[in-house]
Protein backbone atom coordinates (compact mmCIF):
# COMPACT_ATOMS: atom_id res chain seq x y z
CA UNK A 1 0.00 0.00 0.00
CA UNK A 2 1.65 3.37 -1.05
CA UNK A 3 1.19 6.65 0.63
CA UNK A 4 -1.93 7.89 -1.83
CA UNK A 5 -3.60 4.69 -1.01
CA UNK A 6 -3.07 5.06 2.98
CA UNK A 7 -3.63 8.98 2.54
CA UNK A 8 -7.29 8.14 0.49
CA UNK A 9 -8.06 5.41 3.20
CA UNK A 10 -7.55 7.58 6.55
CA UNK A 11 -10.13 10.28 4.29
CA UNK A 12 -12.32 7.35 4.04
CA UNK A 13 -11.84 6.55 7.41
CA UNK A 14 -12.25 9.68 9.16
CA UNK A 15 -15.87 10.22 8.47
CA UNK A 16 -16.91 7.61 11.03
CA UNK A 17 -13.78 8.47 13.36
CA UNK A 18 -16.38 9.57 16.19
CA UNK A 19 -16.81 5.66 16.42
CA UNK A 20 -13.80 5.52 17.85
CA UNK A 21 -12.94 6.74 21.71
CA UNK A 22 -9.50 9.69 20.65
CA UNK A 23 -6.23 8.55 22.91
CA UNK A 24 -4.77 11.52 24.27
CA UNK A 25 -0.72 10.82 24.19
CA UNK A 26 1.50 11.64 27.13
CA UNK A 27 4.28 14.44 26.72
CA UNK A 28 6.86 12.33 27.49
CA UNK A 29 6.05 10.40 25.13
CA UNK A 30 5.99 12.56 22.41
CA UNK A 31 8.78 13.88 23.54
CA UNK A 32 10.43 11.06 23.54
CA UNK A 33 9.59 10.34 20.39
CA UNK A 34 10.39 13.91 18.82
CA UNK A 35 14.22 13.24 20.08
CA UNK A 36 14.54 10.34 17.77
CA UNK A 37 13.13 12.06 14.68
CA UNK A 38 16.28 14.34 15.15
CA UNK A 39 18.28 11.62 14.33
CA UNK A 40 16.39 10.94 11.07
CA UNK A 41 16.37 12.32 7.55
CA UNK A 42 13.97 11.46 4.60
CA UNK A 43 15.50 10.77 1.36
CA UNK A 44 14.58 10.40 -2.45
CA UNK A 45 16.74 9.37 -5.37
CA UNK A 46 15.18 11.41 -8.52
CA UNK A 47 15.40 9.05 -11.04
CA UNK A 48 13.56 7.37 -13.87
CA UNK A 49 13.62 4.03 -13.04
CA UNK A 50 13.55 2.37 -9.78
CA UNK A 51 16.96 1.64 -7.61
CA UNK A 52 18.32 -1.34 -6.41
CA UNK A 53 16.90 -0.95 -3.18
CA UNK A 54 19.61 -3.79 -1.39
CA UNK A 55 22.33 -2.11 -3.34
CA UNK A 56 21.17 0.99 -1.66
CA UNK A 57 21.71 0.20 1.44
CA UNK A 58 24.92 -1.50 1.30
CA UNK A 59 26.71 1.30 -0.49
CA UNK A 60 25.52 4.67 1.14
CA UNK A 61 26.81 3.58 4.66
CA UNK A 62 30.43 3.16 2.82
CA UNK A 63 29.87 5.99 1.16
CA UNK A 64 28.82 8.05 3.80
CA UNK A 65 31.60 5.79 6.06
CA UNK A 66 29.27 5.48 9.29
CA UNK A 67 26.87 3.43 10.88
CA UNK A 68 23.62 3.95 10.15
CA UNK A 69 19.76 2.26 9.46
CA UNK A 70 18.05 2.56 6.33
CA UNK A 71 14.76 1.49 5.91
CA UNK A 72 12.98 1.58 2.69
CA UNK A 73 9.70 3.52 2.65
CA UNK A 74 8.24 2.98 -1.06
CA UNK A 75 10.13 3.14 -4.63
CA UNK A 76 13.12 5.51 -4.25
CA UNK A 77 12.23 6.89 -0.68
CA UNK A 78 14.38 6.16 2.24
CA UNK A 79 14.17 6.68 5.67
CA UNK A 80 17.47 7.62 7.21
CA UNK A 81 18.52 6.82 11.26
CA UNK A 82 21.80 8.26 12.66
CA UNK A 83 23.58 7.26 15.63
CA UNK A 84 24.39 10.87 16.75
CA UNK A 85 23.35 14.41 15.50
CA UNK A 86 27.44 14.76 14.11
CA UNK A 87 26.65 12.13 11.89
CA UNK A 88 23.61 13.64 10.48
CA UNK A 89 24.86 16.90 9.57
CA UNK A 90 28.17 15.70 8.18
CA UNK A 91 25.58 14.15 5.85
CA UNK A 92 23.35 17.18 5.14
CA UNK A 93 26.55 19.39 4.94
CA UNK A 94 28.90 17.07 2.29
CA UNK A 95 25.93 17.15 -0.17
CA UNK A 96 24.52 16.87 -2.75
CA UNK A 97 24.60 13.04 -3.23
CA UNK A 98 23.95 10.48 -5.81
CA UNK A 99 23.20 7.64 -6.52
CA UNK A 100 23.34 5.51 -9.90
CA UNK A 101 23.63 8.82 -10.99
CA UNK A 102 20.47 9.77 -9.44
CA UNK A 103 20.56 12.96 -7.05
CA UNK A 104 19.74 11.80 -3.27
CA UNK A 105 17.26 14.78 -2.39
CA UNK A 106 17.45 14.86 1.69
CA UNK A 107 15.19 16.25 4.32
CA UNK A 108 14.89 16.56 8.01
CA UNK A 109 11.53 15.51 9.78
CA UNK A 110 9.08 17.98 11.57
CA UNK A 111 6.22 17.79 13.43
CA UNK A 112 4.77 14.14 13.74
CA UNK A 113 7.13 13.00 10.95
CA UNK A 114 4.34 12.76 8.25
CA UNK A 115 6.76 11.12 5.29
CA UNK A 116 3.78 12.34 2.84
CA UNK A 117 4.11 15.83 3.85
CA UNK A 118 7.42 16.29 3.37
CA UNK A 119 8.25 17.79 -0.10
CA UNK A 120 11.61 16.73 -1.23
CA UNK A 121 12.04 19.09 -4.00
CA UNK A 122 15.22 21.35 -2.33
CA UNK A 123 18.33 20.81 -2.34
CA UNK A 124 21.62 22.53 -1.67
CA UNK A 125 24.12 23.70 -3.98
CA UNK A 126 27.00 25.20 -4.50
CA UNK A 127 26.72 27.95 -7.60
CA UNK A 128 29.96 29.55 -8.78
CA UNK A 129 29.96 32.35 -11.16
CA UNK A 130 32.38 32.15 -13.28
CA UNK A 131 32.34 35.43 -15.45
CA UNK A 132 31.56 37.78 -12.33
CA UNK A 133 33.11 41.35 -12.15
CA UNK A 134 34.55 42.56 -9.60
CA UNK A 135 31.81 44.74 -8.64
CA UNK A 136 30.00 41.88 -7.83
CA UNK A 137 32.08 40.11 -5.39
CA UNK A 138 32.02 42.57 -2.31
CA UNK A 139 29.96 40.43 0.42
CA UNK A 140 26.79 42.50 0.22
CA UNK A 141 26.39 42.11 -4.01
CA UNK A 142 27.34 38.17 -3.35
CA UNK A 143 24.30 38.07 -0.70
CA UNK A 144 21.59 39.84 -3.44
CA UNK A 145 23.10 37.83 -6.19
CA UNK A 146 22.64 34.78 -3.67
CA UNK A 147 19.02 35.61 -3.10
CA UNK A 148 18.35 35.61 -6.57
CA UNK A 149 19.29 32.11 -7.38
CA UNK A 150 17.39 30.89 -4.14
CA UNK A 151 17.70 30.41 -0.56
CA UNK A 152 21.20 32.07 0.05
CA UNK A 153 23.09 29.36 2.59
CA UNK A 154 26.62 30.41 2.69
CA UNK A 155 29.08 32.51 0.89
CA UNK A 156 32.63 31.30 -0.06
CA UNK A 157 34.50 34.87 1.41
CA UNK A 158 38.03 35.27 1.90
CA UNK A 159 39.84 36.50 4.87
CA UNK A 160 39.46 40.37 4.17
CA UNK A 161 35.25 39.02 4.44
CA UNK A 162 34.83 39.63 0.40
CA UNK A 163 34.97 37.80 -2.54
CA UNK A 164 37.45 38.53 -4.48
CA UNK A 165 38.86 35.79 -6.50
CA UNK A 166 38.65 33.86 -10.19
CA UNK A 167 34.82 33.72 -9.57
CA UNK A 168 32.39 34.07 -7.42
CA UNK A 169 30.71 30.69 -4.99
CA UNK A 170 27.90 30.91 -3.44
CA UNK A 171 26.00 27.88 -1.38
CA UNK A 172 22.43 28.47 -2.04
CA UNK A 173 18.64 25.91 -1.46
CA UNK A 174 17.23 25.94 -4.71
CA UNK A 175 13.80 24.27 -5.51
CA UNK A 176 14.58 21.40 -8.24
CA UNK A 177 11.21 20.50 -9.41
CA UNK A 178 11.99 24.06 -11.27
CA UNK A 179 14.68 24.80 -14.48
CA UNK A 180 18.04 25.25 -13.46
CA UNK A 181 18.97 28.77 -13.61
CA UNK A 182 21.33 29.18 -16.07
CA UNK A 183 22.44 32.81 -15.85
CA UNK A 184 21.68 36.17 -14.31
CA UNK A 185 20.65 39.39 -16.10
CA UNK A 186 21.67 42.47 -14.44
CA UNK A 187 21.99 45.46 -14.76
CA UNK A 188 24.87 46.64 -13.39
CA UNK A 189 25.26 50.07 -15.72
CA UNK A 190 22.51 51.96 -16.73
CA UNK A 191 21.56 50.64 -19.83
CA UNK A 192 23.79 47.85 -20.47
CA UNK A 193 22.93 44.21 -19.82
CA UNK A 194 25.07 42.10 -17.59
CA UNK A 195 24.54 38.23 -18.20
CA UNK A 196 26.56 36.51 -15.61
CA UNK A 197 26.58 32.66 -16.30
CA UNK A 198 25.95 29.65 -13.10
CA UNK A 199 27.53 26.79 -12.45
CA UNK A 200 26.67 24.19 -9.91
CA UNK A 201 28.90 21.52 -8.24
CA UNK A 202 28.50 18.62 -7.69
CA UNK A 203 25.48 18.25 -10.22
CA UNK A 204 23.75 14.63 -11.14
CA UNK A 205 22.19 14.16 -14.07
CA UNK A 206 19.50 16.91 -16.12
CA UNK A 207 17.76 17.75 -18.54
CA UNK A 208 19.49 19.51 -21.96
CA UNK A 209 15.44 19.96 -23.10
CA UNK A 210 13.82 21.20 -20.01
CA UNK A 211 16.86 21.95 -17.47
CA UNK A 212 15.04 20.02 -14.69
CA UNK A 213 17.22 17.50 -12.45
CA UNK A 214 16.39 13.86 -12.36
CA UNK A 215 16.19 12.85 -16.18
CA UNK A 216 18.15 13.05 -19.26
CA UNK A 217 16.92 14.97 -22.43
CA UNK A 218 15.95 11.23 -24.15
CA UNK A 219 13.51 10.80 -21.12
CA UNK A 220 11.89 14.02 -20.64
CA UNK A 221 8.64 14.43 -21.14
CA UNK A 222 8.04 18.10 -22.48
CA UNK A 223 10.42 17.19 -25.53
CA UNK A 224 8.56 16.60 -28.79
CA UNK A 225 9.98 14.07 -31.46
CA UNK A 226 9.12 17.11 -34.39
CA UNK A 227 10.93 19.84 -31.70
CA UNK A 228 12.84 21.53 -33.87
CA UNK A 229 14.52 23.92 -31.30
CA UNK A 230 16.69 20.57 -29.87
CA UNK A 231 19.99 21.15 -31.03
CA UNK A 232 19.27 24.59 -30.02
CA UNK A 233 18.38 23.37 -26.37
CA UNK A 234 21.10 21.41 -26.14
CA UNK A 235 23.56 23.99 -26.43
CA UNK A 236 21.66 26.66 -24.61
CA UNK A 237 21.26 24.05 -20.96
CA UNK A 238 24.17 21.62 -21.90
CA UNK A 239 27.02 20.62 -19.99
CA UNK A 240 28.95 23.39 -19.07
CA UNK A 241 26.18 24.14 -16.26
CA UNK A 242 28.34 21.31 -14.15
CA UNK A 243 30.84 22.76 -12.31
CA UNK A 244 34.43 21.47 -11.22
CA UNK A 245 34.96 21.38 -7.14
CA UNK A 246 37.17 24.10 -6.19
CA UNK A 247 40.66 21.78 -4.60
CA UNK A 248 40.77 21.56 -1.16
CA UNK A 249 37.14 20.63 -1.01
CA UNK A 250 36.51 17.38 1.12
CA UNK A 251 36.52 14.78 -1.72
CA UNK A 252 35.28 12.10 1.02
CA UNK A 253 31.96 14.08 1.99
CA UNK A 254 31.49 15.44 -1.66
CA UNK A 255 29.76 13.72 -4.97
CA UNK A 256 30.00 10.27 -4.94
CA UNK A 257 27.85 8.11 -7.62
CA UNK A 258 27.21 4.72 -7.01
CA UNK A 259 26.43 1.94 -9.56
CA UNK A 260 23.96 -0.50 -8.44
CA UNK A 261 25.73 -3.14 -10.59
CA UNK A 262 28.97 -4.57 -9.61
CA UNK A 263 28.51 -2.69 -6.15
CA UNK A 264 31.62 -3.63 -4.54
CA UNK A 265 33.70 -2.50 -7.10
CA UNK A 266 31.71 0.60 -8.23
CA UNK A 267 31.57 2.33 -5.13
CA UNK A 268 33.72 5.20 -6.48
CA UNK A 269 33.99 8.80 -7.02
CA UNK A 270 32.32 11.35 -8.87
CA UNK A 271 33.96 10.61 -11.98
CA UNK A 272 34.43 14.35 -12.93
CA UNK A 273 38.22 14.97 -12.89
CA UNK A 274 39.30 18.29 -11.11
CA UNK A 275 41.43 20.68 -12.38
CA UNK A 276 43.91 23.84 -11.35
CA UNK A 277 42.07 26.46 -9.56
CA UNK A 278 43.60 29.03 -7.79
CA UNK A 279 40.47 29.87 -5.96
CA UNK A 280 40.68 29.22 -2.17
CA UNK A 281 38.21 27.52 -0.19
CA UNK A 282 36.89 29.29 3.09
CA UNK A 283 38.82 27.43 5.60
CA UNK A 284 38.26 30.35 8.57
CA UNK A 285 34.83 29.74 9.17
CA UNK A 286 31.50 30.75 7.17
CA UNK A 287 30.01 33.70 6.07
CA UNK A 288 27.52 33.89 8.34
CA UNK A 289 29.38 33.33 11.68
CA UNK A 290 31.68 35.82 10.85
CA UNK A 291 29.98 38.77 9.74
CA UNK A 292 25.89 37.96 10.50
CA UNK A 293 26.63 37.97 14.11
CA UNK A 294 28.77 41.32 14.66
CA UNK A 295 27.50 43.38 11.39
CA UNK A 296 31.42 43.74 10.82
CA UNK A 297 32.74 44.19 7.23
CA UNK A 298 35.47 42.67 5.65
Amino acid sequence: MDQEEISRLCASLFIHSKEEKLWSVRDSLKESAGKKLDLCLVGKVLSTKHVNREAFRAVIPKIWQMKLEIEVVQDNIFLFYFRNQGDRFRVLAGGPWCFDNGILVLEKLSGTGDIAKVGLTRVVFWVQIPNAPFLCMTKEMSEFLGQLIGELIDIDVGVTGECFGKYLRLKVAIDISQPLKRFLRLELTKGEESLLLLRYEKLSEYCFHCGIIGHSHQECHNRKCTDIRASSMEFDIGPWLRATNPPGQNKTFGHQRARSEKLHDRNEGAGISEKTNDRPSSTDGSWRSKFMGDGSKG
